[in-house]
């Protein structure tokens, strides 16, 4: 049985921390360039995180150990009974050694295709995680630029917006200054009627004094040449003297 500690190259009594300060070096050394490069160290790093898996996990570690010394102790068990097993006969030997290297195979085959399945579940996994953080990435992505394209729609409506109010206060401006213009005229009109006036009265005034001041002297010399004809009749008998 393959130890787990040899694997990542810890003692039987490393910590917790220990184990994954390892895992951690060991799979720092497993980049995905150069897995690129040396397809065939996938198979080192799913024995590294196979290694451990088992070590960090208290109930899979203390069974592990369990199978470490039932294997070291099966080993001595069988050396022992080797040193102490009596000469076999000449024509038994063939026999007891085919048997082991059948028994060898099939144990062998039963491993690795034990093995290769287990590393399939673990390419599968892989690709799986592969897959799952290609698509989170993806989305991520898509995600970006939709908040990019909503950032843009909204610096463009700002903009949009902006230039509009502008055009707006330009306009309100410009009816402002054509209102004060016209505001400006429109006074400037209604004091030339206002002087136009004044001066149409004066003149009508003074039109009025100097027509009432020419039939005041009218009547006054209309006064003087009957008061003459007056005269002239009394002290003559005729209205011209």
């Amino acid at each position: 049985m393959k130890s787990a500690y040899l694997t990542l190259g810890l003692p039987g009594d490393a910590r917790a921390e220990e184990i994954r300060q390892a895992f951690a070096t060991a799979q720092a050394r497993f980049t995905k360039e150069h897995l690129v490069q040396h397809p065939e160290d996938m198979e080192r790093l799913l024995s590294i995180r196979e290694a451990a898996k088992i070590l960090l996990n208290p109930e899979m570690r203390a069974a592990h150990d369990r199978k470490l010394l039932a294997s070291s102790a099966t080993a001595k068990l069988s050396m022992r009974y080797v040193e102490e097993a009596p000469e076999t006969a000449w024509y038994q030997r063939p026999v007891l050694i085919g048997a082991l290297l059948v028994a060898a195979l099939f144990s062998t085959g039963f491993y690795l295709q034990n093995k290769n399945q287990e590393r399939k579940r673990e390419i599968a996994l892989m690709e799986l995680e592969k897959r799952k953080i290609e698509e989170k990435e993806a989305q991520q992505k898509l995600a970006e630029e939709a908040k990019r394209e909503e950032m843009v729609s909204r610096l463009n409506a700002e903009a949009k917006a902006n230039e509009e109010k502008l055009r707006r206060e330009s306009l309100v401006s410009s009816r402002n200054v054509e209102y004060q213009n016209s505001l400006a005229l429109s006074q400037q009109n209604q004091r030339a009627y206002l002087e136009r006036s004044e001066a149409q009265r004066k003149e009508s005034a003074e039109r009025n004094a100097k027509y009432q001041a020419q039939a005041e002297a009218q009547r006054n010399l209309a006064i003087d040449q009957q008061r003459i004809r007056n005269l002239c009749m009394q002290n003559y008998g005729k209205p011209y003297c």
